[in-house]
């Protein structure tokens, strides 16, 4: 077979050779490099060297173009996946982007299959790469996403996940495994073991899922990060970024460039970024906007990145449809909901106007409560008549033949959703309280079952590559208050190349105008500051007028 012409140079596959076209000033560069031949093709000058992700990430670093000419895209075949489903074009070209970029970032949209595409490029990279791979990654996905994805490219891998006790997490990082799993918070935990499995080269290649977790540089996690993965006397040798929103929270984007790829990061502290980045708008601390070069700073700082939208690559996903439902007051809720109003502007008046964002926040998360029919006192939960709303979604829910997945910010309200909706479904709950087997038994449960039903959940354990295409029904029963990235997130967990109804619905559920203020608020993609600022300031408006 005659070497194949590529973009920047040729591939010889069968020889295992690339040959790159340089110019004159890089020729130092390349003789560091020592090639195994130089030649000429039309007068420009060309290397030859061995055809191996070392190799071609010095050659990216040198500005030298080698698209086409990863291994992984001559030698690697797709196996079938379980299911029926196959690596999909675009995936495989990230696993070929990311092998041959060390430091890297992913930021394709949610639900575009990142997790596998990933899975690819570290089993390719194993097999000539020594040391295995250590995931970061929310808790709820390190068995029912990253282990299950890993075990279908390869049963014969072996999988540590880095979970439970110190002492048993310690157990299992020091078993030899191709694949270690740990969540965020269990970095501190083995801070000290991880350093010596990553400087002793047991550990060379590092993905962090959703790393927009690690976007504050004054963080524990983040610190810890930074000491094991960019340490001087050895840093990890790949280190990937995946994160489909980069743009959600512009300040966190510092911090995630400073972590996956320091030496791009043009701005020495978080101030000076801020100073690029953001405008001042108001007196509050957090009252910041982006400016309009915003989005061309984050593009051009996030480098190298590969990125893919769902519109690319999933041209036949169902049309979401959104809209809203609105659920009367009981008369007791009602009673108690303006009886609170009342006491808020008497609060206001006695504070004169000074209540802090804090004090904001949880009046209003009062009301909304109410709405929802748990309150939490200092006394314990007040349980209040909320039959409306449970009989309307008891008929949202009846609406879809497939599944519904209920979001809900507050536990008591959970509880009580789950007591109710259980005697017309069969329902499933994960929350905070819901750890481990029990959280990766629910969700796939729901996944792969045909009860339950009903999956209510906080939208914070499900916001992070948990699929839920199972259903075709979102409910936000009431506001979600996590923020406006989560929020994102977790409204995309139903859409995927898993889908297979004909339109995924999404409804707000509201009772009172806050609540419906709030929803729209989010849907707005605005911070929670603002919204609840904004809230707080419009129900003392309508009382003085």
């Amino acid at each position: 077979m005659d070497p194949v012409p590529v973009i920047g140079g040729f591939v010889d596959p069968e020889k295992n050779l690339v040959s790159v076209l340089y110019n004159k000033e890089q020729e130092r560069e390349i003789d560091l490099l020592e090639p195994q031949c130089k030649l000429a093709f039309q007068g420009i000058p060309m290397a030859v060297f061995p055809q191996t992700p070392e190799i071609l990430a010095h050659l990216w670093e040198m500005g030298l173009n080698i698209s086409g000419m990863a291994p992984i895209k001559w030698r690697y075949v797709p196996v079938p996946m379980e299911a029926g489903l196959n690596i999909l074009w675009h995936q495989l070209e990230t696993a070929e982007f990311m092998t041959v970029h060390r430091r890297a970032f992913n930021t394709s949209d949610t639900r575009t299959g990142k997790t596998l595409a990933h899975v690819v490029a570290l089993d390719y990279l194993n097999k000539v790469e020594p040391g295995a791979a250590l995931i970061v990654c929310p808790l709820s996905v390190m068995s029912a996403v990253w282990e299950s994805a890993i075990k279908r490219m390869n049963k014969s891998v072996s999988i540590g996940l880095l979970r439970g006790s110190k002492k048993k997490r310690e157990v299992t990082l020091a078993a030899k495994h191709d694949y270690y799993i740990i969540n965020y918070d269990g970095l501190p935990l083995l801070e000290d073991k991880l350093r010596y499995a990553i400087l002793s080269n047991k550990i060379t290649k590092v993905v962090i899922d959703e790393l927009n977790h690690f976007g504050n540089p004054s963080a524990k996690r983040y610190q810890v990060a930074e000491r094991l993965f960019n340490n001087p006397v050895g840093p990890v040798k790949y280190l990937w970024g995946l994160t489909g929103t980069p743009g959600a929270d512009s300040q966190a984007v510092y911090g995630m460039c400073r972590l996956v790829n320091p030496n791009k990061m043009l701005w020495n502290s978080k101030t000076s970024w801020q100073g690029a980045t953001q405008i001042k708008y108001g007196p509050e601390a957090w009252q910041w906007r982006d400016k309009p070069e915003t989005p061309y700073l984050i593009s051009t700082t996030m480098q190298p990145t590969i990125r893919y939208t769902r519109e690319e690559i999933l041209p036949y996903l169902p049309p979401i449809i959104r809209g809203a439902r609105e659920a009367e007051l009981s008369k007791e809720q009602k009673k108690y909901y303006d009886t609170f109003k009342e006491e808020l502007i008497v609060e206001f008046e006695k504070s004169e106007g000074r209540i802090t964002a804090d004090q904001k926040s949880i009046f209003l998360g009062k009301l909304f409560q109410i709405c929802l029919g748990s309150v939490i006192t200092d006394n314990g939960i007040v349980k209040l008549d909320n039959t409306p709303r449970i009989n309307l979604l008891r008929e949202l829910i009846g609406s879809t033949d497939k599944k519904t997945v209920i979001y809900c910010h507050y536990i008591a309200a959970i509880d009580d959703l789950v007591e109710k909706l259980s005697k017309t479904f069969s329902v499933v709950k994960v929350d905070g309280t819901v750890t481990g087997q029990a959280r990766d038994m629910a969700f796939r449960d729901f996944r792969e079952r045909a009860n339950p039903r009903v999956l209510i959940a906080h939208q914070k354990t499900v916001a992070y590559g948990v699929e839920l295409a199972a259903a075709d029904l979102l409910i936000n029963n009431g506001p979600q208050m996590s923020g406006v990235s989560t929020y994102s997130q977790g409204m995309d967990r139903a859409s995927s190349m898993e889908q297979m109804s004909n339109k995924i619905m999404i409804l707000d559920v509201w009772a009172s105008a806050e609540e419906r203020d709030f929803a729209n608020g989010l849907n707005e993609r605005k911070n929670n500051s603002d919204i609840i600022s904004n809230l707080f300031n419009s129900i003392v408006r309508r009382e003085y007028e």
